[in-house]
This record gives C-alpha cells, sequence and structure tokens, in this order.
C-alpha cells in the first residue's frame, strides 16, 4: 500500500513538474525573443518599453522558470530574417502556414484567434469591396492578412494598388492620414485602435486563423514545450495571468499578475495523490471536450468567414435580391434591395410580407395578378416565374417597373421558400419608350415629307403642260403667268428643303454652352425683325431683367425668333397687335414666354401645332417646321415647350424652360 502511495505521489509532482518554481537553479537562462509592433499582445510604448499582454504573460514564465526574456525590437519581416538567422530563438504571434512550416515549428496550442478586416475613414464612401476599384489599401509587409485580401480581391475581379508598410501601427497612420482610401490589418489590432485613430471597419473580412510562438525547425525544442505547456494552461484557466492581461490590456481594465505561491503547490501535490485516479478521469475528460470544443470553434470560425463571403457577394452584386419564408415574409436581402426599394436597414424589410409591401395592389387592398402568380408559382407550385414588367412601390410611395424573378427553394424535397431578385428597368423602359416614339416620328416625318413635297412638284409639272401649250398656241403673257406660278412652287419647295436640313443639324451641330445674357439675345432677336413688325405695326412690349440662362446662344435665339415671327405671322385681324416677352416663376423654375392677342389656338390643337408641318391654316405662310423646330432646340437644352390659350380669338401665350445653371 505504501508503495502505491509513493508512485501517486511522484505521479502527482511529475504531472505539476511544468508549473512549478525553478527560480533557485543557478543562472537565469537568456532567451531572445523577436518582436514587432502587433498592439494589444505586444508593442513599444511611448516611454521606449516592451509592453502587451504577451509580454506580463511571458514574465510569469520568467519567474517560474528562471528564465530572462530580451526582446528583439523591430518589423515583422525583421523578426522573420532574424529567426532564420538565429538572432533570435522564438519569435511571437505567427500564423502557420504549410510554406513556413518547413522552416519553423510551431505550439500546438495557438496564442490566439484572429481574422483580418478592411479599415477606412469614418466618412469614407467605401461601403463594400466593389468600392476599392482603383483604390490604394495599405498591407503590412509580409502579413498573412494581406495575402488573404489580395486574394479575395482578384477572385472578385476588383484591382486596387497595395502600399507595404513595416507594421499594423503604420497601416493605421496612412489610413488616418488619408495617404491612402484603405488598411488591412487584424482585428486584433484593430478593435482597439480603431477609435484612436478615427477609423472605421467596413465589414469586409476575410482569412480568419490562429496566432502561434514559433521556433526556428529543429531547433529550441524545450523551449517550445514549455512555451506549449504555460498556452494550453493559460487558455483553460479564466483567472490565469495570460487571461487577466488580455483584459488588461484589450479593454483597459486594470489586471494582476497571480503568481501561484510555493505552499500551494505543495498542498496540491499532497490532495492530488489522494484523488489521482479521479483526476486522471477528469483530465481525459477535459482532453476531450477541449478537443471537441476546439473543433466546433475552427468550425464556427470557418462558418463566420463563409457567412461574411457569402454576404460580401450578395451586397457586390447590382441585382437586387431577397428571401421569403412559405408565407411570403422577408428572411434576407442584399444592399441592392434595400437601395432600390428605398429602405436604410435590412430590419426595415426582415419579417415583413414583402407581397402586400412592395407588389402593385388593387383599391380593395388585394394583390395584382402578377403579384399572386408569385406566390402561387414559386411557394405552391414549385416554378420559376419571370415577369418582365412588374410595378414595384417604394417606401416612400413612388413606384417603378422591374425585371422579376422568384425561385423556390427546396429541403428534403419540400418547398420552404423562395429567393426573390429584380432590376429596375425604368431606364429600359424610358428608353424603349424614346425608340418607339422616334419610329412614330420618323414615319409621320416620311409620310409628310412625300406629301408636302409632292405638292409642289404636282404644281410644277402642271403649269410645265400649260406652258407647252400656250407656248404652241402663241399665248406668250400666259405663259410668263405659268412660269411666275413655277418658280413659287419651286421656292417653296427650296424653303421646305432648307427647313428640313436646318432641323435635322439641331443636335448634331450644337454650340459649346454658356452664359446666355437673356435680355440682351431678347433685344437682338427683335432687331432682326424691325421689318416685319413695324409693317404689322405691332407693340412689343418685353419685361426687363430676364434672368441668365445657360446654353446654345445661336439655337436659343433661332428658337426666340421663331415664336415672335410665328405670332406675328397668326396675329389674325386684331387691330392693336401686341407681343409680350418675359418670364414667371413657376413652382421650381422659371418659365420664359412669347405672347400675343392674336387669332388663339382652340384646346384640341395645343400639342398638334408641334408636329412637324402641322399648320392650322393651310394657306397661311411657312412650312409648318417652325414650331417643331422650337421644340427640338429647347428639349435639347433639357427643357420642355407648350402653349397656353383659351380659344378662338384670345391670343396665345408659347412658354418654355432653359436651364439657369451650368
Amino acid at each position: 500500500m505504501k508503495n502505491h502511495l509513493l508512485v501517486l505521489l511522484i505521479v502527482s509532482f511529475l504531472f505539476f513538474l511544468p508549473f512549478g518554481s525553478q527560480a533557485d537553479q543557478g543562472q537565469p537562462r537568456i532567451v531572445r525573443v523577436g518582436a514587432f509592433n502587433y498592439y494589444p499582445a505586444i508593442f513599444k510604448g511611448a516611454d521606449g518599453v516592451i509592453k502587451g499582454f504577451l509580454v506580463d504573460a511571458l514574465t510569469e514564465v520568467a519567474q517560474r522558470e528562471n528564465i530572462r526574456f530580451e526582446y528583439v525590437y523591430g518589423s515583422f519581416s525583421e523578426g522573420l530574417e532574424r529567426l532564420k538567422t538565429g538572432r533570435v530563438d522564438v519569435l511571437t504571434s505567427i500564423i502557420y502556414t504549410p510554406e513556413r512550416a518547413t522552416s519553423m515549428d510551431y505550439t500546438k496550442t495557438p496564442l490566439l484567434s484572429e481574422w483580418g478586416e478592411l479599415y477606412v475613414p469614418l466618412k469614407s464612401d467605401i461601403d463594400g469591396i466593389r468600392d476599392l476599384q482603383g483604390k490604394t489599401v495599405a498591407v503590412m509587409k509580409g502579413d498573412f492578412n494581406a495575402a488573404g485580401f489580395i486574394d479575395l480581391a482578384q477572385k472578385i475581379g476588383v484591382s486596387c494598388r497595395y502600399v507595404e508598410v513595416p507594421g499594423f501601427e503604420e497601416v493605421f497612420k496612412d489610413v488616418a492620414e488619408k495617404k491612402v482610401d484603405a488598411g488591412v490589418v487584424s482585428n486584433v489590432f484593430g478593435v482597439p485602435k480603431q477609435h484612436e485613430y478615427g477609423l472605421r471597419p467596413t465589414g469586409i473580412v476575410f482569412s480568419p486563423f490562429d496566432v502561434f510562438f514559433t521556433v526556428a525547425k529543429g531547433k529550441n525544442q524545450d523551449l517550445l514545450a514549455l512555451l506549449d505547456g504555460y498556452l494550453d494552461k493559460w487558455r483553460h484557466q479564466k483567472d490565469s495571468v495570460y487571461n487577466s492581461a488580455r483584459q488588461k490590456w484589450s479593454h483597459g481594465s486594470n489586471g494582476t499578475l497571480h503568481v501561484i505561491p510555493r505552499w500551494v503547490i505543495t498542498s496540491t501535490v499532497v490532495l492530488a495523490a489522494l484523488v489521482l485516479g479521479a483526476l486522471v478521469f477528469i483530465l481525459l475528460l477535459k482532453r476531450q471536450v477541449r478537443r471537441a470544443t476546439e473543433e466546433i470553434r475552427q468550425r464556427e470560425i470557418s462558418c463566420r468567414g463563409s457567412v461574411a463571403m457569402v454576404k460580401l457577394l450578395l451586397d457586390s452584386t447590382a441585382e437586387a435580391i431577397y428571401g421569403l419564408d412559405t408565407d411570403g415574409n422577408c428572411t434576407f436581402c442584399n444592399a441592392a434591395c434595400l437601395r432600390m426599394l428605398g429602405y436604410e436597414q435590412p430590419e426595415q424589410l426582415l419579417g415583413r410580407n414583402m407581397h402586400e409591401l412592395i407588389h402593385h395592389t388593387h383599391d380593395d387592398g388585394t394583390l395584382s395578378e402578377v403579384g399572386e402568380c408569385l406566390i402561387a408559382a414559386a411557394l405552391r407550385q414549385g416554378e420559376e416565374l419571370h415577369a418582365d414588367d412588374e410595378v414595384l412601390w417604394r417606401a416612400d410611395g413612388t413606384s417603378f417597373a422591374s425585371e422579376y424573378w422568384a425561385h423556390p427553394v427546396r429541403r428534403d424535397g419540400k418547398i420552404v421558400g423562395s429567393v426573390v431578385t429584380f432590376l429596375d428597368i425604368t431606364e429600359r423602359k424610358q428608353a424603349e419608350k424614346k425608340l418607339q416614339d422616334k419610329n412614330r416620328e420618323l414615319e409621320r416625318f416620311t409620310y409628310t415629307v412625300s406629301h408636302d413635297l409632292k405638292s409642289p412638284l404636282i404644281t410644277i409639272q402642271s403649269y410645265a403642260g400649260m406652258i407647252r401649250q400656250d407656248m404652241e398656241a402663241g399665248h406668250h403673257e400666259r405663259a410668263k403667268g405659268d412660269i411666275k406660278r413655277i418658280e413659287g412652287a419651286a421656292e417653296k419647295m427650296t424653303n421646305l428643303l432648307n427647313d428640313l436640313l436646318e432641323l435635322s443639324r439641331i443636335g448634331k451641330q450644337m454650340n459649346p454652352t454658356s452664359l446666355v445674357d437673356m435680355s440682351l439675345l431678347v433685344t437682338n432677336v427683335l432687331s432682326q425683325l424691325v421689318g416685319p413688325l413695324k409693317q404689322r405695326l405691332v407693340d412689343v412690349v418685353v419685361q426687363p431683367d430676364l434672368p441668365a440662362v445657360y446654353g446654345d446662344h445661336r439655337r436659343i435665339a433661332e428658337a426666340l425668333q421663331n415664336l415672335v415671327e410665328n405670332a406675328v405671322k397668326y396675329m389674325g385681324d386684331q387691330p392693336v397687335p401686341r407681343v409680350e416677352i418675359g418670364c414667371r416663376q413657376n413652382d421650381s423654375e422659371v418659365v420664359f414666354f412669347v405672347g400675343d392677342n392674336g387669332q388663339g389656338i382652340d384646346l384640341r390643337h395645343h400639342e398638334d401645332i408641334f408636329g412637324l408641318f402641322n399648320q392650322l391654316d393651310a394657306k397661311s405662310e411657312g412650312t409648318g417646321v417652325g414650331l417643331a423646330l422650337v421644340k427640338r432646340i429647347i428639349e435639347l437644352h433639357g427643357g420642355k415647350v407648350w402653349v397656353e390659350s383659351e380659344g378662338g380669338g384670345m391670343g396665345s401665350r408659347f412658354c418654355f424652360t432653359l436651364p439657369l445653371h451650368a
């Protein structure tokens, strides 16, 4: 029995030996530690002293194992070189990679777990990885975080310029001083330092990994085993020096070092002898629990990285995407979906019925036919649905045209929801409408040109035959009259062709825009029309101090001249003809106008008169191109033109808008 107790005591003593005190065993062993700025793990303070939670933790090792740690401080790349050349014995905070494992040995237990993050200034417009296209990113030379980010950016097709700096501190300094647009650092460094530098994380995370102590391959194996033992103990004791130091440096609490007294160790050895059997069982069980916990933790890190990557990919696409459960409630949404629907946070959509929220509804609140089909096809029937012209509603009550797809999601053969994607096709619909309008305009133009050009040609042909008959009959005076009519028809055709040519040039030969003094422009236009104005005794009234506009001076003058000429031409039998030129404030825009007290325009012709060759009086002068030309000029300046008239004999007012700013 005594022999058994003696064996138990010896085994218990050996079990606790790695953590016993060796302070009385001669001169301390000197260990050179390669360190670099890795706040809060290890860094050089303003006073030049090496600090951090690793320094506090290693202090305990030094006290217990009769070791004197000498810190050789420098950049990360310098630390790697010093380890290779034997100038340091151990290196802190190193990530495991298969390439490094060929020249280094690592502790089995990690120092800490971390992942890379991208940081930007607080007011930066960088929110997604695609926002980095063409930007400059600072990275630490030789850093695994940098390699992970560069690989991620390349896979997504984002091209950045990278600036290498010695350490994480320099990365944050360059971002804070706006020498670069963003910076890649470890979350361990970034979390406690981001507020100090006025930076924020973008949510772009990548490359979860663990950090270890390392020594040169095949060297200092006893030191590596010693540190591994302490790490194993520290990581699983809440009140260990390591965890207290991490709390102190990471969150500002006043952590203290805990050195286990000798009498506690002795008492523990005695107690261990009594409960060794139970202790061995507990240790084996704890080891299994620890392994299982580590596996779960690794899976959790991997899962977090996968979720972050999926979220990144969803938010990087320009197509809006959201998910539905079988009741039509939103389960997730991407950034494009929020933007197109006018919401700011995912919480504003999550859990809400998307069909009732964004689909076009009837007055009684029921869904549109397309909305009903989406629910039935995607959720009930398990069919994919594509709607190429579905109206969706935004948060502010406005709507837009969309192209819409619904895809059922199955689990174990059962439909559990659907994934919906859509695009805002407002611009496409507008382009299609413009193209249709252009086609209709081209059809009208072709028909009208052929009709209006045919009329003078018929006249010419008819009178050419009459001239032949008159000449044969000797009626020379009558032939002269026929020739005059032919000349008039030819002149009309020439004027018509000239007007058409001028209309075709607008938009192709626009002059550079400049600030146009409208008061001076009106004066110049009226000076060119002195003849017809005096001939009809027209009284012209011009509003003073007209606002200046931006545009093509020559074309604006051309439009104004056409409007004044039209006002004189259609004055009718008005005994006191009057033309008024001015402007008025209309909501948020300035409206210019040319008004007259002439024959007026019936309401049903207010749109027709701006069409090509649309003349209300076929016997009037002109070719019918003038108002079409005015409309083209004003619209090319981004304005609009219309007519206001209460009907026949009530006068007319032609109104138009022009940009007041460049």
